[in-house]
């Protein structure tokens, strides 16, 4: 019996133009009613998903909870307590950053209330803006957030091979203490070693007393992966990667942006 759903939100419950629609958004009201909690797990940070928690209602269960930063962070939306966080070593992100500037890749940079982007190109500025708290830099150094805690670092660029160079050139030592995950496409993410949907998924089940094969997880990318695979029922809208959905129960016949998150609900009784 689902007991949880815990949707991911771009190119799997937002459609492109990152709105829920209106099919979706009854498919989460008619689940809720029927007392299924419903939460989001995002690469996203916590500030990015506030508007669309409120439209969607889901700090008025009795349960409000979020996983944000690819399971860095996990808050209590009614509290805005946090609940576990787990931030990369200061050492780790400033290697990485000299990386990103000595191959003159663009390099993101995110903490609790901001991201930072450096070298942004003008297709990264586009598709970003539209996110709130972005500060684009021009002085490349990470002196201004020294003592802030930082949660991930992205390289970005929507040449796929370019990414898994980065990523073979980054050193052995190195990304041992990393968990690097592919995203949206465009992204290549660094977030400390351990750190995942999944583990945030399994610490937030033990907190709420509900046993993990009672969760609907949804998804569509690499960063999906761990939850998909660690929940009872798994699912995927139509646009996921190909090796994804080779790991779910349910692939919808729809895309991000024909309500498959509402076909997924139905498929699965909710």
């Amino acid at each position: 019996m689902i007991k949880l759903i815990v949707s991911d939100l771009d190119e799997t419950l937002l459609n492109h133009e990152r709105h829920v629609d209106a099919l979706n958004k009854a498919a989460i009201s008619r689940a809720m009613a029927q007392n299924v909690l419903v939460m989001i797990a995002t690469g996203r940070g916590y500030y990015s998903t506030l508007e669309l928690q409120h439209e969607l209602q889901l700090n008025q269960q009795e349960h409000a909870y979020s996983i944000t930063f690819n399971g860095g962070l996990t808050m209590d939306n009614k509290t805005e307590t946090i609940i576990a966080s787990d931030t990369l070593d200061p050492d780790l992100v400033h290697r990485l950053f000299d990386h990103a500037m000595t191959i003159g890749i663009c390099f993101e940079v995110y903490t609790l209330t901001r991201a930072y982007v450096f070298n942004a190109n003008d297709d990264e500025k586009k598709y970003i803006s539209v996110f709130p708290n972005i500060e684009f830099c021009t002085e490349k150094t990470l002196e201004p957030l020294k003592d802030q805690p930082i949660f991930k670092v992205i390289f970005e660029s929507l040449d796929q091979a370019v990414l898994k160079q980065v990523e073979a050139a980054l050193e052995p030592e190195l990304k041992r203490h990393l968990n690097l995950l592919y995203s949206s496409s465009r992204y290549l993410e660094c977030v400390p070693e351990g750190c995942s949907k999944g583990n945030a998924l399994q610490r937030l089940c033990k907190r709420l007393s509900i046993d993990v094969n009672d969760v609907l997880a949804i998804g569509d990318n690499h960063n999906d992966l761990s939850m998909l695979e660690c929940a009872g029922y798994s699912a995927t809208v139509a646009n996921a990667l190909e090796e994804v959905k080779t790991h779910v129960d349910y692939c919808s016949p729809y895309d991000h942006n024909h309500n498959a998150v509402a076909d997924i609900l139905q498929h699965f009784d909710l």
